[in-house]
């Protein structure tokens, strides 16, 4: 009997991905994270994302990229054959969703080399599937779909 390496898919356009972990430690060590993420505060104080934390008035109310753990890629960037364009489908920090939706409603999109994303395994897509409420999740979905136009399903 002769065993084969499982080797890993490459990620590609209209997956489910995660960014790296080392990669996001690598993005979260600058100031400008340290100093501006509504995520990293809340990490801090102990507390979720709420509505009044994301207000222009509110001191670190910026969403960032480094905040996103699973994503979805949209489509391949005009920049380079690397380089994607990416949805991001959980914040750290937002069990109620209210990050989430501001970044849908501002459709916000981001850019990151493939080699900064992996596949999932079965407990982070099993975690994707409970982080959010079946009702917001569908507003995620309907929100994809009109904003960005892409055909995003969970």
């Amino acid at each position: 009997m002769i065993f084969k390496r499982k080797e890993e898919k490459p990620v590609g356009v209209g997956m489910i991905c995660k960014i790296r972990d080392d990669i996001r430690k690598l993005m979260q060590d600058n100031d400008n994270y340290r100093d501006n993420s509504v995520s990293h505060r809340q990490k801090t104080l102990g507390s979720t994302i709420y509505k009044q934390h994301l207000q222009k008035r509110a001191h670190m109310n910026t969403i960032m990229i480094e905040d996103a753990d699973m994503v979805y890629i949209g489509k391949d960037s005009i920049f380079g054959n690397n380089i994607v364009e990416i949805i991001p489908l959980t914040i750290d920090r937002d069990f109620y969703g209210y990050a989430i939706k501001k970044l849908l409603n501002d459709k916000k999109k981001f850019l990151i080399n493939k080699n900064s994303l992996s596949l999932p395994s079965k407990t982070d897509l099993d975690t994707l599937e409970n982080y959010y409420h079946d009702n917001l999740k569908q507003r995620i979905k309907s929100d994809i779909r009109n904003n960005y136009g892409y055909d995003f399903n969970w």
